[in-house]
C-alpha cells in the first residue's frame, strides 16, 4: 500500500496493484528510467529490467525505492511472481 494514498477520512486506501505496477507508474511520473536510475544509484537498464518483470530489486535498491516512492520492500516478494532468479540460479520460483 502506498504511504501517501488515503481516503477522505484519513484511512489508508487499499490497492490491488503489484509493486511492479506501482513502480512503473512512479517511474513514468518521475520522468523516466534514466532519472529514477540516477536517484537510486543504479543503471537505466536495471530500472528497465525491474519494470519489465525480468528481475526484482536487490536489497539496496528496494530500500531506496521504499524511501523514495513508498513501495515497501516486502511488497516485491509476492506469491506467484516469477521475476528474478532463485538462489540455485534457475529462473522462477
Amino acid at each position: 500500500m502506498d504511504k501517501d494514498q488515503e481516503t477522505a477520512i484519513g484511512v489508508p486506501e487499499v490497492t490491488t496493484k503489484s509493486a511492479r505496477e506501482r513502480f512503473i507508474e512512479y517511474v513514468k511520473e518521475a520522468g523516466g528510467s534514466k532519472k529514477v536510475a540516477a536517484r537510486l544509484g543504479v543503471s537505466r537498464s536495471y530500472i528497465d529490467m525491474v519494470r519489465a518483470g525480468q528481475r526484482r530489486p536487490g536489497m539496496n535498491a528496494a530500500a531506496a525505492i521504499e524511501e523514495i516512492f513508498g513501495i515497501r520492500m516486502q511488497d516485491w516478494v509476492e506469491p506467484g511472481t516469477k521475476a528474478g532468479r532463485s538462489r540455485s540460479g534457475t529462473r522462477g520460483a
